[in-house]
């Protein structure tokens, strides 16, 4: 069974030869619709899960005071240092376990379903919130054509569900963790709960 570890070597692998020629899903659906939130301005962000950067400065242009942006693939903090460079923007090559600092906003772009424990996961960033913090989550739904597809070849052939997703996310284990973590206002957008 993979564990994060693996992802992390796998990860650092794909962004020194170039993350284009290896993710075949187009995450801008999901970055809009985070980046439209009206949410942003003048909070300190923590971006979870950066990669190149891409959310974390865009997160700047709507006004946020700050973003930490953390990924644990040491490549990716290179290529988003060079590319985003931007004295509101800490990009730092770091879990989020290592993370004591308090948020008003946490984005977590299409990453929890590669954690070890999410709900673990959650637990931890809940606890890097300030008063009337909010976190913001979007990861694969597989109630829908393509997880029917997969969950078949599951059962039938013990095919993986993806080279990097760990667990498979649906709005249920969203409203359950959000239940038990005591938070609040969980809203369902398209493929990814925000």
């Amino acid at each position: 069974m993979k564990t994060n570890k693996d992802l992390k070597d796998l990860y650092d692998s794909v962004y020194k030869s170039g993350e284009e020629n290896f993710f075949t899903f187009d995450m801008n659906e999901e970055k809009f619709i985070v980046l439209a939130l009206d949410i942003y301005d003048g909070k300190k962000i923590l971006d979870v899960g950066c990669g190149t950067g891409e959310t974390a400065f865009g997160l700047i242009k709507k006004n946020a005071k700050s973003v930490l942006a953390i990924d644990y693939s040491r490549e990716a903090i290179k290529i988003a240092k060079k590319k985003h460079n931007h004295e509101k923007i800490r990009f730092e090559h770091k879990s989020y376990e290592e993370v004591e600092e308090k948020f008003d906003v946490i984005v977590i772009l299409g990453t929890l379903e590669h954690m070890d424990d999410p709900f673990k996961a959650l637990e931890k960033l809940k606890s890097l919130l300030n008063k009337n913090g909010k976190i913001v989550i979007t990861c694969p739904s597989f109630l829908n054509i393509r997880g029917y597809i997969w969950m078949a070849l599951l059962t039938l052939l013990d095919v993986p569900m993806s080279l990097t997703d760990l667990h498979y996310i649906c709005p249920f284990d969203m409203e359950k963790w959000s239940n038990e973590l005591g938070m609040d206002n969980i809203q369902a957008s398209g493929r990814q709960w925000v």
